[in-house]
């Protein structure tokens, strides 16, 4: 069975453009198909190319296809999903993904077939293809998390983490809290599952701490550069350790960008190799990391990176912790961090939310720290 054809479109190309420009979405498709594991046997030995980079799944479907994908190209999982979701819904994704209206065929020839495109259309296709499974019963958010739960448990009470009086909001997502009062900074180690058909579904962890006399200096900023706080100060006196260096190392699909980022679980066999890789990660890596952090010095060496990005603790470029931080400690980077973050904002359009604020508390950072 054919699910699509490139001749039907470069067919009604009405500029000199190559016959091949008409199979860009069917070659995306099928890379996506390739990297998740939903090709057919054949099409997945020549997975390392792809990854490699040598070729693109528009190269494979001209090379090996004849510019046609077959149902014979996908695997069982995959052909069922394509089944519903190809021909109902995934060029119309395509048209909004890049914006594409009127007349598609020269417009669809304009999307280039490069590795950025394929990221792109792989993160759409991997939400598509979470919410076909869910619509198919996969497991509840209580069940993703008791597994997290019973694997990750252990190694918190071994660190000296005391797990909390359960508090969870909504059926979509369940978490369970441990604390380490013992250490200065009090940090909290949140395990969730989250179950959200149009959004997210898997299993995460986050780690959040509170800096002492990080809140009242922010508030301190905040009032001179706006008497109606535009930003939680609650938040900006906490820290965290990002879930995608948690997640760093594994090999299957992340959610990285949600509320609640996580380890994308698509197939109930992915469940236990998740929860094991999460709860290696919190044993070798996050709560070594955190223990480390005994004092505002210690935190501020661990975001002393360039860029600023590379740190396990960065939490973005918006608000006033980062830069008070290593005021508060007379850390030696900090016209360097003042500087980075100033280069960031100068970059961003004039009507970008939080610029005025963030320029003016930087200049006078500078200016007190000259």
């Amino acid at each position: 069975m054919v699910i699509d054809d490139a001749e039907q479109y470069f067919l009604n190309f009405e500029h000199d453009t190559p016959n091949e420009a008409g199979g860009t979405h069917i070659g995306l498709f099928l890379g996506w198909a390739m990297i998740r594991g939903l090709a057919s046997a054949e099409m997945a030995t020549r997975l390392p190319a792809l990854l490699a980079r040598e070729v693109t799944g528009r190269d494979l479907l001209f090379q090996h296809c004849d510019g046609k994908l077959m149902a014979s190209d996908l695997g069982e999982r995959g052909g069922a999903f394509a089944e519903s979701y190809y021909g109902a819904t995934y060029l119309d994704d395509y048209l909004r993904m890049f914006h594409i209206t009127g007349d598609p065929a020269d417009q669809l020839a304009e999307v280039p077939d490069d590795w950025r495109t394929q990221e792109e259309v792989v993160r759409r296709l991997d939400r598509r293809y979470s919410e076909w499974r869910m619509s198919q019963g996969m497991p509840s958010a209580q069940v993703l998390h008791d597994a997290l739960l019973a694997s990750a448990a252990p190694v918190l009470e071994a660190a000296g983490y005391v797990l909390e009086p359960s508090a969870n909001f909504g059926p979509e997502a369940r978490r369970s809290t441990f604390v380490n009062t013992a250490a200065w900074q009090t940090p909290r180690v949140i395990l969730y599952g989250v179950a959200c058909a149009e959004q997210y579904y898997g299993v995460g962890i986050e780690t959040t701490f509170t800096i002492p006399g990080l809140y009242d200096r922010a508030c301190e900023e905040n009032r001179i550069d706006n008497p109606n706080p535009r930003w939680s100060m609650a938040e900006q006196s906490s820290m965290q350790l990002s879930m995608s260096s948690i997640a760093e190392g594994w090999q299957g699909p992340t959610n990285l960008h949600s509320h609640l980022p996580s380890l994308w679980i698509f197939e109930e066999s992915d469940l236990g190799p998740a929860v094991e890789f999460l709860a290696r990660r919190l044993r070798d890596f996050a709560l070594p990391t955190l223990a480390r952090v005994t004092s505002v010095r210690s935190l501020c060496d661990a975001l002393d990176t360039r860029p600023l990005t590379a740190s396990p603790f960065f939490k973005g470029f918006t608000g006033y912790s980062l830069p008070l931080m290593f005021e508060m400690c007379g850390h030696p980077s900090l016209l360097a961090v003042v500087a980075e973050m100033s280069s960031f904002w100068a970059q961003q359009p004039l009507d970008v939310w939080g610029r005025p604020e963030m320029r003016a508390f930087l200049a006078r950072v500078r200016e007190r720290n000259r």
